[in-house]
């Protein structure tokens, strides 16, 4: 047993002096860093009637700055960890709490020192969390180009819900949308347009809005002259229309209209729900979509209705 503890004792005892110095080094004032590092400071307990408007940021979470010191080991350990105040607000908070940030809140090793806080305290205010429906405004600029018309527009959801301060919402009934310029469209389509912020602590149920249109090409119109009409008859019956040719003014998308030959253009005189004799009917067309009649000169025909039975 003696000569365990007397064996080799040279190097037993120079590895613990190396043992102590590597220890007092460690500590030591020539291996300390000073640094700060950010710490979250997390509001637990806010009741669900408030919210916190003061300082801006406590609905989200604050940070704070901690002054520490200590081995640089250990130093670097703390960095790699986030580090939190955690504030647990009482059940009955009122509208302001004032909170005291120490360092004995923080997770920190032994042997890293906390020489500063700050903030060293946070003042927290509340108010009433109020929550309503707002009427959508858009905010629509600027006209088609040349040649086209804006049809039809809609917009959707109409109406948002917004959550948000007494401060911020109070008095507030509608909402606008960012500017949208719809100079420049020609085409039919959906665009999303961003609402504006009421205030930086109210929040939206959606942050966009739909908006869907119709841009179609100004219709053009084009007269066509001694365009053939025909008669819808009943079945046993022969008919006769007077006149039998009339001129017609069309409207529609120019490219049709542009292409429309006249033996495209289809006038009737619809006399299948009429009996034998003369009628005044007025003209219809069966014509390519989007093209309409404007007027017919003249507007109706005289068409004769005779039986071919017996």
């Amino acid at each position: 047993m003696k000569s365990f503890f007397t064996e080799n004792l040279s190097f037993k005892i120079l590895s613990v002096l190396l043992a102590v110095l590597l220890e007092v080094y460690f500590y030591s004032p020539d291996n300390s860093v000073i640094t700060e590092i950010t710490a979250f400071v997390e509001v637990r307990n806010v009741p669900s009637t408030q919210m916190i408007v003061s300082p801006p940021r406590g609905e989200r979470g604050l940070f704070g700055s901690v002054k520490i010191k200590g081995p640089s080991t250990l130093v670097d350990q703390v960095r790699n960890v986030t580090q939190t105040f955690r504030v647990d607000l009482p059940d009955n908070v009122g509208d302001r709490y004032l909170v005291q940030l120490s360092g004995s809140q923080l997770n920190l090793p032994a042997g890293v020192e906390v020489l500063e806080v700050y903030p060293p305290a946070i003042h927290f205010r509340f108010e009433k969390v109020i929550k309503k429906e707002l009427e959508v405004e858009l905010d629509r600029v600027g006209v088609p180009p040349k040649g086209y018309v804006l049809d039809e527009l809609k917009m959707s959801p109409s109406s948002v819900l917004v959550r948000g301060p007494y401060s911020e919402l109070e008095g507030i009934s509608s909402v606008k949308s960012e500017t949208f310029d719809i100079s420049g469209l020609t085409g039919s389509g959906r665009h999303e347009v961003q609402l504006e912020k009421i205030g930086p602590l109210s929040s939206y149920n959606v942050n966009v809005v739909a908006v869907d249109l119709v841009i179609t090409p100004i219709p053009l119109e084009k007269s066509f002259k001694k365009i053939n009409v025909t008669v819808l008859a009943p079945p046993g019956y022969a008919a006769t229309v007077e006149p039998s040719k009339v001129n017609v003014t069309l409207s529609g998308p120019p490219n049709e209209l542009v292409a429309l030959a006249k033996s495209e253009i289809n006038l009737v005189a619809d006399g299948r729900d009429l009996g034998e004799g003369k009628h005044i009917i007025e003209i219809t067309g069966d014509l390519p979509e989007g093209v309409k009649i404007i007027r017919t000169e003249p507007k109706s025909v005289n068409v004769t209705l005779v039986t071919t039975n017996g």
